[in-house]
């Protein structure tokens, strides 16, 4: 009976461990050239448990910033105490309207009593902007947790980078000593979260309303997942981690000019989203561009032997260009997305206010705001 019962609470630990801790411990290298005084680990399949509850904690994460957080402050900043207010003026103004439209309609005619009963048209513009405010402060939300996310796991990106023998300007040393096994516990740390991030983050986009641009988010998000997994398994996670710490310092920049724009500080959103745009192009289209360059032509000459059949490279021929062709296909996804960057921005320029075009509708397209315009516009003629 004692036996029997240790047997199972040994068996469910042993269950539980892969998804609360890092699986694979192994012997820090005699010599590392980086975290000298940190836990080193391999890599396998156990690591996939690691991701499926990191996915549960930011499930979870996310539901606190943006309905305890984010919501809140932006029902405060934007309403602050005129919910009542406006009521009030709403009801006031109808029951004016109908007042003076009743009195002069009787005095001078129904046209002139129509012409002054305007107490609907002004209740239903108070009315409108408020929906409009109401649908901000979800998307308020929405992008605070995008913010805070990135925030935080960009700024870990940075010291796991800063803290490796690698640099934009020496991208050499991404291949020299590869594989990089095995790895510090900081990285692995960052690797599987990384993952489970953009794993959440597709789900997220399937299971919520359609944007303009869902296709090209699923698109974005496979093709991320796919290159995070092929990194890491590939012990390509150097290159790896380099390229994330680009790409998410855009995606701190983007949240916060939308959330700004959704706050109704329009200067300040201009401002923001003109830092996103030159962060963009730095970022994507020339640091991502070098990191390109590295990986077609300095690998082959750093790691010949991966051209070699049975060499016992872990990068083969075929690994290689289809690691490329990723990389390629990400890029060409990021070019349609600047151009679009660029049409708001001649926008900008032409004192229209910035607005990202690319995924803040949802589909289909309907807007209440609109078809209250138009019925207003019919009641007045």
């Amino acid at each position: 009976m004692s036996s029997s019962f240790q047997w199972h609470e040994v068996s469910l630990s042993t269950l539980i461990r892969p998804f609360l801790q890092l699986s694979y411990p192994t012997a820090r290298p005699a010599n590392p050239d980086s975290f000298p005084n940190a836990n080193y680990y391999d890599i396998g399949l156990l690591d996939g448990c690691f991701i499926i509850s990191t996915m549960a904690v930011f499930a979870i994460l996310r539901e606190i910033v943006r309905l305890h957080i984010m919501t809140p402050f932006a029902n405060k900043f934007l309403f602050g105490n005129m919910r009542g207010y406006q009521c009030k003026t709403s009801k006031s103004k109808k029951a004016n309207g109908h007042a003076n439209g009743h009195a002069n309609g009787h005095a001078n005619g129904h046209s002139n009593g129509h012409a002054n009963g305007n107490g609907h048209y002004a209740a239903r513009r108070i009315s409108a902007r408020n929906r409009v405010r109401e649908r901000n402060v979800i998307r308020f939300a929405e992008q605070g947790w995008a913010f805070v996310y990135y925030t935080i796991w960009w700024s870990f990106g940075v010291y796991i980078h800063f803290s490796l023998p690698t640099a934009p300007w020496k991208l050499d040393h991404l291949w020299i000593g590869y594989p990089h096994n095995p790895l510090p516990g900081p990285l692995k740390v960052y690797y599987l979260t990384q993952c489970a991030f953009w794993i959440h983050q597709l789900l997220i986009v399937n299971a919520e309303a359609r944007r303009k641009d869902h296709i090209q988010m699923n698109a974005h998000h496979v093709i991320t997942i796919c290159l995070v997994f092929a990194s890491y398994f590939l012990n390509l996670t150097r290159v790896g981690c380099l390229i994330l710490v680009l790409m998410d310092f855009c995606d701190i920049v983007l949240p916060l000019a939308k959330m700004l724009r959704y706050l109704e500080r329009t200067f300040a959103c201009d401002c923001a989203f003109v830092t996103f745009l030159v962060s963009w192009f730095l970022t994507r289209h020339v640091a991502f561009l070098l990191i390109l360059y590295s990986t077609l032509f300095r690998f082959p000459v750093l790691r010949p032997g991966a051209f070699i059949p049975n060499s016992g490279e872990i990068v083969t021929k075929e690994l290689y260009y289809a690691f490329n062709a990723a990389l390629i296909a990400l890029q060409v996804l990021m070019c349609i997305w600047f151009t679009a960057i660029v049409k708001v921005a001649w926008s900008v320029m032409r004192g229209k206010p910035a607005e990202d075009t690319r995924s803040d509708e949802e589909l289909p397209d309907s807007s209440d705001d609109e078809a209250d315009d138009k019925l207003d516009e019919k009641k007045r003629q």
